[in-house]
């Protein structure tokens, strides 16, 4: 993976983004959500959120700040809603929030890449919406998974998926081992990055395969661009990982990080893809140099509203990781 552009090193600070989204953050300690560090550093605001899976949010939810763990390494959304707020509104999403025509990119690497590793057994989805991964592997493979949307869950169970949760705590109840687990999509949802592998770690068979799929805050793109970044953006989204994240979680669980890979999280025709990084370039010089002319303002004349940057398919700014769990290999 390229090495990302490194970013000066803020002090840890609330984030003025909004009236409402700073009293929020004075009102929140700042600390690490995975293992409680104070050590973290500021890479940039968040703008503020109108949508949440597809929900509208009336008020808008402030973007708080996006920070990262010099200790654990893991990027943080801070401050956060209270765990039952998101709870609720996953719940209530609809069905047809992330459904697309097919697999999209990286369910289709993970499909590839667990078909390579596994020709029979069970496989956990962790998030498998409605089913379409699951039901995309090999019939003889065992297909489970947890979903907390009801409208979602129940077109799994329609194509025959087992729905053994509906939410990630109730995992801890769980005494099935599987042979593979996959959180496609997922772990960026979760507060605690570390807490949630440490449970896939635990439901692996000996021999078994976790597979894990997100965005990459080291990738180059994303580092440019900080708390803007189109990814960072959905409020749904509130812990980020890296390659340096991995390799620690690989010692911390006692898996073996098997494989990475970076990838663009929708194929682009190489001429599209090579005008929007120029309009993304374009879009980055002007929010830096008006971020840089708003601070030479006086305060009352502040308050331009953050925009996004990027879109998907740009950049390889996605992370595809492979762990094994040391044991048996499965039959």
């Amino acid at each position: 993976m390229a090495s990302a552009t490194p970013l000066p090193v803020q002090p840890v600070r609330p984030v003025h983004t909004a009236p409402q989204a700073a009293s929020h953050v004075q009102n929140q300690t700042l600390t690490c959500r995975q293992c409680g560090s104070s050590a973290l550093r500021l890479l940039g605001p968040i703008p503020d959120a109108t949508v949440f899976a597809g929900q509208a949010l009336d008020p808008p939810w402030g973007g708080g700040g996006l920070y990262e763990c010099s200790h654990c390494h893991v990027g943080l959304r801070l401050p956060i809603k209270p765990e039952a707020e998101f709870e609720r509104l996953y719940a209530a999403a609809s069905g047809q929030v992330w459904i697309s025509e097919g697999l999209r990119v990286d369910q289709r690497r993970v499909v590839q890449l667990l078909g390579s590793k596994l020709s029979s057994g069970h496989v956990l989805d962790v998030g498998c919406y409605d089913g379409t991964l699951l039901q995309a592997l090999a019939p003889a493979l065992h297909k489970h998974g947890v979903e907390l949307s009801a409208q979602a869950a129940e077109l799994a169970r329609q194509r025959g998926v087992n729905i053994i949760a509906a939410r990630i705590a109730e995992l801890d109840l769980v005494e099935q081992r599987f042979d593979a687990i996959c959180a496609v999509d997922v772990i960026e949802h979760v507060p605690n990055p570390g807490a949630f592998v440490d449970t896939l770690a635990r439901l692996l068979a000996p021999g078994g395969w976790l597979f894990v799929s997100t965005g990459a805050l080291d990738a180059r793109a994303w580092r440019w661009a900080a708390g803007q970044y189109w990814y960072g953006c959905f409020p749904e989204h509130i812990s980020f990982i890296s390659r340096a994240w991995a390799e620690q979680m690989a010692a911390r669980t006692g898996l073996i990080l098997q494989a990475s890979q970076t990838f663009a999280y929708e194929d682009l025709a190489p001429r599209r893809r090579a005008l929007l990084r120029l309009r993304f370039a374009w879009k980055l010089l002007r929010a830096r140099l008006s971020a840089g002319a708003s601070a030479l303002r006086p305060a009352r004349q502040r308050g331009k509203p953050l925009r996004s940057l990027g879109q998907p398919g740009v950049f390889a700014d996605h992370l595809l990781l492979a762990y094994r769990k040391p044991g048996q290999t499965p039959t």
